[in-house]
């Protein structure tokens, strides 16, 4: 406003690029629009003095445009976008994993794993292509693949204390805990790999809620159920955000025959 009102000059392409990822973030998709179509028009204009950074500008632009169509539902013309982009830009993973989000949305389960393998095939290594097929596993109950793909994320370099894919390591043994066994040792070494490996979470960030209910858990598997209740309590004021925080206090609350709390 301040640009046009005041200083009479034309919005930037890449200022009304951002506006309307910000207005996108909160939802307005309203106010969206005209800034992704006035900036689709500025830097058709100003592409004839700089074709190659401004094609870069454009295809930015064009791969917010699908998203906000996504926020819309107009999920045919976002994909029509995606794909227009991928022959454009190969190497563009971030279209390659929105179309195998809009498929597993789809309940196709098959085509989205093929779309984000795509992806990997343009950047072999890119964490958020493994954890979307390693989630891909968990829907579908099969913990081992599941694991292994969140494991390689944490054999890299770069994403070698990557906290998401660390609390999924530690849902999956969590998930072993529910499993009966005879082996009381196997038991207690399994709580103490989930334990850890939540704590690890911890250490690298202090306020991660989440790893903080998989701490809770852990303790009341264990049947320390004051300990896991105290976590539980604590996580539950923080956020009202985490379900299943709710769900572990009312199971708790059973243990100790609390029936009313729970």
């Amino acid at each position: 406003d301040i640009l046009q009102n005041k200083v009479h000059a034309e919005l930037p392409p890449e200022i009304a690029n951002n506006m309307a990822v910000l207005y996108c973030r909160q939802g307005d998709y309203a106010r969206a629009t005209p800034l992704l179509e006035k900036a689709t028009e500025r830097v058709e204009k100003e592409a004839q003095d700089d074709d190659v950074y401004y094609h870069s500008i454009a295809i930015t632009i064009l791969y917010n445009t699908a998203r906000l169509m996504e926020f819309q539902s107009r999920l045919d013309e976002a994909e029509s976008l995606y794909k227009r982009i991928i022959k454009d830009q190969p190497m563009y993973i971030d279209c390659y994993l929105r179309l195998g989000c809009m498929a597993r949305s789809r309940e196709q389960a098959y085509e989205a794993q093929d779309w984000f393998k795509e992806g990997l095939l343009q950047q072999p290594e890119h964490p958020d292509a493994w954890a979307l097929i390693g989630n891909l596993h968990f829907s579908k109950l099969e913990w081992g693949p599941g694991q292994k793909k969140f494991e390689f994320i944490l054999k890299q370099a770069a994403t070698a204390s990557d906290p998401y894919a660390q609390l999924a390591l530690g849902n999956v043994w969590l998930q072993t805990l529910h499993m009966p066994t005879k082996e009381k040792a196997k038991e207690v070494r399994h709580q103490q790999r989930t334990l850890s490996i939540y704590k690890q979470v911890l250490r690298n960030d202090a306020r991660n809620l989440y790893a903080a209910n998989g701490v809770g858990a852990v303790l009341a598997h264990k049947g320390a159920f004051r300990e896991a209740r105290d976590v539980f309590a604590q996580v539950r004021e923080a956020t009202a955000d985490i379900p299943d925080v709710w769900l572990n206090l009312a199971h708790i609350y059973v243990e100790q025959k609390q029936y009313v709390s729970a």
